[in-house]
């Protein structure tokens, strides 16, 4: 059945059968793989736990990958569909990264989306160093005159009512993004990331920067 959608879509498809007792571990062994031949995006199905807590959870395979991936992670709900309506970026007052937002920014042109930034700070008292980020992430992104805010509370619930706001359905986030936390030298998914991919019913690109300029 894929093959025959990526034929009619005229899209090169490549099949591969791997077996193993860790299912993230062959999906990262098959990443790194193809991420030296320049992959660049690896597409997951989100994978959470019905309960109480359904919402906010993301299924433990689906963590790992989105942890040690070598390249940015496409987490699609069952309901997502294909975005074209707004783009929108979370960015990190405190961890900079000027490749979020020209990712995000060149999604957005693909498919004639409108491009729109936050920022969350935690307290007022933070609200001039997320203006500036802010501004610098607009900078960032080739787009002046995109849309941006910041906005005050906690990370992942300000970022999801700005995407209702917005009319998102797409949302790029980066992989450590956690006011007040430490970056760790291991690589990890940060509470934000995790949170707010359990709540979406939009797809979620988690943006993970080349090592290497990627081949085109």
């Amino acid at each position: 059945a894929l093959q025959a959608l990526a034929r009619a879509a005229g899209v090169p498809l490549e099949l591969r059968l791997r077996r193993g007792p860790e299912l993230h571990a062959e999906i990262l062994d098959e990443a790194r793989a193809l991420a030296a031949r320049g992959a660049v995006l690896l597409v997951i199905r989100r994978r959470g736990r019905r309960g109480l807590l359904a919402n906010l959870l993301v299924g433990e395979m689906v963590s790992k990958v989105l942890a040690q991936a070598p390249c940015s992670v496409l987490v699609v709900a069952r309901e997502a569909r294909l975005w074209q309506r707004a783009v929108l970026a979370g960015i990190d007052p405190q961890h900079r990264d000027p490749t979020l937002p020209a990712a995000a920014a060149a999604l957005a042109r693909e498919c004639g989306a409108k491009l729109h930034l936050v920022c969350v700070a935690a307290n007022e008292a933070q609200r001039a160093a997320a203006e500036q980020a802010l501004a610098q992430a607009r900078a960032d992104s080739g787009e002046p005159a995109a849309g941006g805010e910041v906005r005050i509370g906690v990370a992942h619930a300000e970022l999801m009512a700005a995407a209702v706001g917005c009319a998102a359905d797409l949302l790029v986030l980066g992989r450590r993004g956690e006011p007040g936390g430490r970056a760790l030298a291991r690589a990890r998914l940060g509470s934000v990331a995790r949170e707010v991919t359990g709540l979406a019913t939009c797809p979620v690109l988690v943006h993970i920067p080349p090592a290497v300029e990627p081949l085109r």
